[in-house]
């Protein structure tokens, strides 16, 4: 089959991915940007392209009544990972939106509300339920959808270039304000990246996370960090809430990108066992918890402990850290 002449074959053709490298049309780039910030292994991992290339001679599809006891297996290796009481999953997505989609929806049925905070600049999706908690208007302007009684709050990086040092501390009795006067005590959540990708790689001052963390305690709010783009190594730690934002104390953890290693679409939420309230139907699609994503998934995190990645990226992270400080 021919398009404008080409075939779909060479259209493919022109991108070589390999390790950190992206060849398009024989240039070769340095993708700095790991492709949509999911490729924590670079283009290629012979590890898990081996893995995939057995399970695809296998069986590439499954119905979730199967993968019980798959997803099991992988929650006993992240558990290892992740803040104490982090001890249940839900492994039924292939994306970001669908994970923070399933976390919201523990939340409100564990609670019984239904309003989500979330903050200014934030990203968590780009479906109708997510696009609307995240942080920017265009991203809905053309499209209707409402969360009862959500709100949207600034945070300290939000306000401190107009108001100067000193006014985060403002923030944390800001956020109080705003639940006690505009949430009619029907709040069910409040979803933060632990540090703000799309936004800016915005990194919050440490005590912001112990007070978001302290303010939802006394309103009983469930937390939850929207580990997307943060998990998996990215900050050199598995997870972002058991290194620099650990006062954060999530009761929710929504990953994905990375989680797939190579570019394998997956998704899944980690929670404490008082969330695990969902029922099989309430939340699923169908190729959730596939094969080749489970294959994926339980490669990565061998990876991550065999070859030391964590500590590689810590290393990285001071060389560059230092280089950057540098040019100042």
């Amino acid at each position: 089959m021919m398009e404008n002449g080409k075939r779909f074959e060479d259209m493919l053709s022109r991108f070589v991915g390999n390790g950190p490298y992206l060849e398009i049309d024989g240039e070769k780039y340095i993708d700095a940007a790991s492709g949509t910030f999911n490729l924590p292994l670079g283009y290629t991992n012979r590890r898990i392209a081996e893995k995939l290339k057995q399970q695809i001679d296998r069986c590439t599809h499954l119905s979730s009544a199967y993968t019980h006891e798959m997803s099991q297996y992988i929650l006993n290796k992240l558990v290892k990972h992740t803040p104490e009481g982090i001890n249940r999953i839900w492994l039924r997505d292939v994306s970001g939106s669908g994970a923070v989609e399933c976390a919201i929806r523990i939340a409100q049925k564990a609670t019984g509300r239904s309003g989500v905070i979330s903050f200014f600049l934030a990203h968590h999706g780009q479906s109708l339920a997510t696009a609307q908690i995240s942080g920017n208007a265009f991203r809905i302007k053309d499209f209707h959808v409402n969360i009862d009684g959500s709100l949207k709050v600034p945070t300290p990086a939000s306000v401190m270039s107009e108001l100067g040092p000193g006014t985060e501390q403002n923030q944390y009795f800001d956020l109080e304000q705003f639940i006690q006067l505009g949430s009619n005590d029907n709040i069910a959540c409040l979803i933060i990246e632990p540090i703000q990708g799309n936004g800016g790689n915005i990194v919050f001052p440490v005590d912001f996370y112990r007070k978001i963390r302290d303010i939802c305690h006394k309103h009983d709010i469930i937390i939850i960090a929207d580990e997307v783009q943060t998990g998996f190594g990215r900050t050199g730690t598995f997870f972002a809430s058991t290194g620099y934002a650990k006062e954060l104390e999530p009761d929710i953890i929504v990953f994905a990108k990375g989680a797939g290693g190579i570019g394998i679409p997956t998704g899944g939420v980690l929670m404490r066992s008082s969330l695990d309230v969902l029922e099989s139907f309430e939340h699923s699609s169908t190729s959730g918890a596939n094969p080749l994503s489970l294959t994926a998934l339980n490669e990565i995190i061998d990876i991550i402990e065999d070859e030391h990645v964590l500590e590689n990226v810590q290393s990285n992270e001071a060389y560059l850290r230092n280089g950057l400080l540098a040019l100042q």
